[in-house]
């Protein structure tokens, strides 16, 4: 067992550094590698090459193995100022190679093979507006930071429930979470978002004014309208008290499970104004459990009786 692990380790290591000579190789044939050192003068993040000793990192960022690919090159940009300056270089330069954007890494598109990638991760800052119950994140955040600058002050927006989720997929696809009954979902609780479109122009979009148009458009779960580099949203006090769990049915048979979910239904029905409450219901394949998971944010102890 020891030298087959071994063995197996070795092979990987090997097709790993093949796969990041053949990376490098493509990227020294590529035309916009003559142009690359007077891009970096104008570049203040870092730019991510394959061999470098931070690459293999940055590109084993996704959450899925399988999207672990080898691009070109890895931008991480430190501001707005950046990813434009970025898109400009590509547009002008690399428009003919694949690009993609990368925030928490959950999309099966952020790392591709022979890709340059715009990796947000610096772009993380958070910022609170408690006169006027905001907060800006920058658009490569995680949930987390909005959860640690939120919880404090007792407030708190819709977002997922996975702390390592990046708050532009997320966002830009709808965002759901504990509070989506409550307060709606992550995109409904948007106020603005600058975005970097094509050009590498900057822009404010809200649902007034000459962006409102592209506003909609983020909304309606548009992620390839430019690429948003700052979300503003507004947040809601948490509410004094809240429970949570899970609740696990045995149900070996097919009979069974049905009448958990006939219980479920005679259950929502009963409850189904309450936005307080949130459940889900989870069918495992073949196994003969039917796990439920629950919260309730409301007064008192009223979500105790409140779960089938």
């Amino acid at each position: 067992m020891g030298n087959s692990s071994s063995v197996s380790k070795a092979a990987i290591a090997a097709e790993n550094k093949r796969r990041l000579t053949e990376a490098r190789a493509q990227l020294e044939q590529a035309p916009f590698f003559q142009h690359l050192e007077t891009f970096r003068a104008s570049f203040s993040g870092r730019i991510l090459l394959p061999n470098d000793a931070e690459y293999d990192e940055a590109r084993n960022r996704p959450w899925n193995e399988d999207q672990r690919g080898y691009p070109l090159l890895i931008l991480r940009p430190l501001n707005v100022k950046d990813v434009s300056t970025a898109v400009m270089f590509i547009s002008e330069h690399a428009h003919s190679n694949k690009f993609c954007v990368a925030c928490g890494c959950h999309s099966s598109r952020c790392m591709l093979n022979e890709a340059i990638v715009l990796d947000l991760i610096e772009i993380n800052q958070t910022h609170l507006d408690r006169d006027n119950m905001t907060i800006e994140v920058g658009g490569g955040a995680y949930l987390k930071a909005i959860d640690d600058t939120l919880a404090p002050h007792k407030l708190a927006v819709t977002v997922g429930t996975y702390p390592y989720t990046g708050v532009g997929g997320l966002t830009l696809a709808g965002g759901y979470g504990w509070l989506a009954r409550k307060f709606g979902l992550t995109v409904d609780n948007l106020i603005s978002a600058e975005v970097v479109l094509h050009t590498g122009e900057v822009v404010c979009a809200r649902d007034h004014g000459d962006y409102a148009d592209l506003m909609w458009g983020l909304r309606g779960g548009g992620g390839n309208f430019g690429i948003v580099t700052k979300f503003t949203f507004k947040v809601h006090p948490i509410p004094p008290s809240c429970i949570g769990g899970s609740i696990v049915y045995i149900a070996p048979t097919m009979a069974s499970k049905l009448k958990i979910v006939q219980t479920f239904d005679q259950f929502w029905q009963r409850h189904m104004n309450d936005h307080n409450l949130t459940g889900t219901v989870v069918f495992p394949a073949g196994a003969p459990v039917v796990p439920t998971v629950w919260s309730y944010f409301g007064e008192g102890t009223t979500g105790n009786t409140t779960t089938p």
